[in-house]
């Protein structure tokens, strides 16, 4: 069965010398066009999962940034404990009441003759 087609022109009277036959039954020929795009998507695709997934990729970068930062507040955390530490060395080099204060309250210490009551839940802080 053939089919035909015809074109018409700009006063869209139909025109023999233009018409086209088509036979539906004729196998079509393959574009290039659809192979390429599948092979450009092939390789995007690669490309992309490489970029993610490669130990330089994309990921392993957002991994280490948020490695760098968790580090950068341990160091700060760090930083601010060893301030408070040479702050308490120097209170205990300096104040003999520092002394006695760590005395008292860590090594459960008294004075001569003094009388020391412990009451329940002092002993826990006693043992930090």
């Amino acid at each position: 069965m053939n089919h035909r087609i015809e074109s018409f022109g700009d006063n869209l009277n139909p025109s023999t010398e233009n018409s086209v036959e088509m036979n539906p039954a004729a196998p079509a020929i393959p574009s290039p066009r659809p192979k390429a795009v599948a092979i450009a998507l092939l390789v995007a695709a690669g490309l992309v999962y490489g970029v993610l997934r490669d130990e330089e990729g994309v990921m392993h970068v957002f991994k280490e940034r948020s490695r760098v930062q968790e580090l950068s507040r341990s160091v700060a955390r760090l930083r601010e404990e060893n301030t408070r530490l040479r702050s308490d060395i120097r209170a205990l080099r300096e104040d003999p009441r520092a002394v006695e204060r760590v005395a008292r309250e860590q090594l459960g210490l008294s004075r001569e003759g003094e009388i020391v009551f412990v009451l329940e839940g002092e002993g826990d802080e006693r043992e930090r």
